[in-house]
């Protein structure tokens, strides 16, 4: 069956969380052979060269010079951070990254093993004084995580190496991750998740979640409270057995700790919510199982499809209406999608080397269409958070600025303000402008002076150029104004820098969906788009005047790469996934009986 498509009926879901039904099996596209490794770089520390396989080609990370004059250059002309700011902020790339880790399962379990951590292994390492002048830092909790279940730690290698209270606490680590009581998980990885508000009666999705890190904290929401819940619900059965005359012993449990909504929507204290864990790679499928099995979740179901095209699930009718068709509709949706990776670079040191800029420029319509697929499939009232681990704005504020216009605007869906979540984290707020810089090194300001570009001399380098990837209008840094006098607050989406909590580079966008909405196709422009003044459109200019086009050329120009991003919207036939949207629409327009029967079904 190697290279073959198979179609095949898969129940996905057997028994409805939401009350006591059956759900109808999903048809899914699995594609065997090849499909694993056709898949971009997602940015998660597992990029490898095209020539990695081969014996003695893997590269030894000291010897990767850690500068790139052209990546260099053109964040330092974006300004995202201060000219005071840089040194520091290219120091903290070019340094290691602290190990990080976090307590797993449910809260009082992970809070018995950090118990054990603080009271064990952290005095037994806080002894070691110093090790050649150097004051020796025992791991510390991470100020803004809740209830001090995430744990960082510094220290090098060689003094690792040398001391026996850390070779103790590297066997503590090894044994409690094998159990899943821990889990090895990059600091700023574990910010979208807080962020999403999940209660334990919610259904969720996680659209791009191997290899499941991100999914594990979803699962662990999903069940967060059920012991109290269970508690309650067996002292109360306890009460009630007695008061019948029958004997039975009260279960010790606070009842104050389980909310109303809680008690309502549990099964005897059980969560009723439900986590769809997807990707896209049939490999990292399989990882992602790996990851999740150790929590031994009855609420969780793992997918593998494109999540550009994800499908939509239908359930059984209700007892009022038999004749209305009803799709399930997520609560909450993570999207932490495929990207270049570059705020990855210090646990990644080849970025250094292989940063170009048409990583950027290749990912871009596929992270707008996962992004466009979520609002979707989201319940009016539902959050998606959007993350990346790129610095890039083309794969951040551009992808949120272009699907909140295609999706109806910000009156239809709102950018959540999180300033007020997690006050500890230090973060800046999103770009309001940025520009675009091509394959062959050059930076446009605005896609206007790209269509003059190509007029006058063509297209060269400008392939992948789209007027999505650039700001809605001339704005000012704190917001870009919209159609309508609509004002579209990209200041509230979040950015993480290296230097700021020696942490990685990251993005956060939280959305919120007000009403229901029909997206604009791809092929049409932006509506009313405001455009500068002629006399105000720059000419492009070079990165750098000691990077030479036929340099950049040659840095782009790698057969892999074709092969690894997906192609270019202007030759959408050789790549079928262009069209993914389309296809979600196709599949959606099939069902337009039920739709008509069903005014809140969503239309893409």
């Amino acid at each position: 069956m190697n290279q073959t498509t198979v179609r095949s009926t898969l129940p996905l879901i057997r028994a409805c969380p939401f009350g006591n039904c059956w759900t109808a099996p999903v048809k899914l596209t699995r594609v065997m052979g090849k499909r694993g490794g056709k898949r971009p770089h997602r940015g998660r520390g597992s990029h490898r060269g095209r020539d990695s396989h081969r014996p003695g080609a893997r590269a030894d990370y000291a010897e990767i010079s850690k500068h790139n004059n052209l990546f260099e250059n053109y964040y330092n002309g974006l300004g995202i951070v201060d000219e005071d700011e840089r040194t520091d902020f290219w120091a903290a790339l070019r340094r290691e990254l602290p190990n990080s880790f976090r307590f797993t399962g449910s809260r009082s379990h992970a809070l018995a093993v950090r118990e054990r951590l603080e009271d064990h292994h952290i005095p037994e390492i806080t002894k070691i004084d110093h090790f050649d002048g150097e004051k020796v830092e025992p791991p510390f909790p991470i100020p803004w995580y809740p209830d001090r279940l995430a744990w960082a730690m510094t220290t090098p290698k060689k003094i690792v190496r040398r001391y026996a209270p850390f070779a103790t606490f590297q066997k503590f680590l090894v044994a409690e991750t094998s159990v899943g009581n821990i889990s090895r998980q990059e600091t700023v990885s574990m910010i979208p998740p807080l962020l999403m508000d999940i209660k334990p009666y919610m259904a969720v999705l996680d659209l791009c979640a191997a290899p499941g890190s991100k999914a594990a904290q979803l699962i662990e929401m999903v069940h967060a409270g059920e012991e109290a819940r269970v508690r309650a619900r067996q002292s109360r059965m306890a009460d009630e057995l007695r008061e019948a005359g029958a004997t039975a012993e009260p279960v010790a449990g606070r009842e104050d700790e389980v909310s109303a909504q809680d008690e309502e929507t549990a099964d005897d204290g059980r969560s009723t919510g439900l986590l769809i864990a997807n990707d896209a790679d049939y490999r990292r499928s399989h990882m992602l199982i790996h990851q999740m099995k150790r929590l031994n979740s009855p609420n969780l179901i793992v997918t593998n499809h494109d999540a550009t095209m994800y499908p939509l699930m239908r359930l059984p009718a209700g007892a009022a209406d038999r004749n209305r068709t009803r799709y399930l509709k997520f609560d909450r949706i993570l999207a932490d999608v495929p990207c270049s990776g570059d705020g990855t670079v210090r646990k990644n040191p080849n970025v250094w080397r292989d940063w170009n800029p048409g990583l950027s420029l290749g990912l871009h319509q596929t992270q707008v269409r996962i992004l466009t697929r979520a609002l979707q499939m989201l319940k009016v009232g539902g959050r998606v958070v959007y993350s990346t681990c790129s610095m890039n704005p083309i794969e951040n504020e551009a992808v949120v600025a272009s699907v909140v216009d295609r999706c109806g605007g910000p009156s239809k869906i709102k950018i959540v303000d999180c300033a007020g979540e997690l006050p500890l984290l230090k973060r800046r707020p999103g770009l309001g402008r940025w520009q675009v810089i091509d394959k062959l090194g050059r930076v446009w300001s605005s896609w206007e002076t790209v269509e003059q570009q190509r007029g006058a001399a063509g297209s060269e380098g400008l392939s992948r150029l789209s007027e999505s990837m650039f700001p809605p209008s001339e704005a000012s840094d704190a917001a870009v104004v919209v159609e309508n006098d609509d004002r579209m607050p990209l200041e509230r989406c979040m950015r993480i820098y290296a230097h700021m909590q020696d942490t990685g580079a990251f993005f956060i966008a939280v959305l919120e969906k007000l009403s229901e909405f029909k997206a604009r196709p791809e092929s049409e422009p932006r509506k009313n788009r405001t455009r500068p003044p002629a006399a105000a459109l720059s000419t492009a200019t070079a990165v750098t005047a000691t990077t030479t086009t036929a340099a950049v050329e040659a840095a782009t120009a790698d057969p892999a790469l074709e092969s690894v991003l997906p192609l270019s919207t202007e030759h959408p036939q050789e790549h079928p996934q262009d069209q993914a949207p389309e296809h979600a629409q196709a599949q959606d327009q099939a069902q337009d009986q039920a739709q008509e029967q069903d005014p809140n079904l969503m239309q893409p």
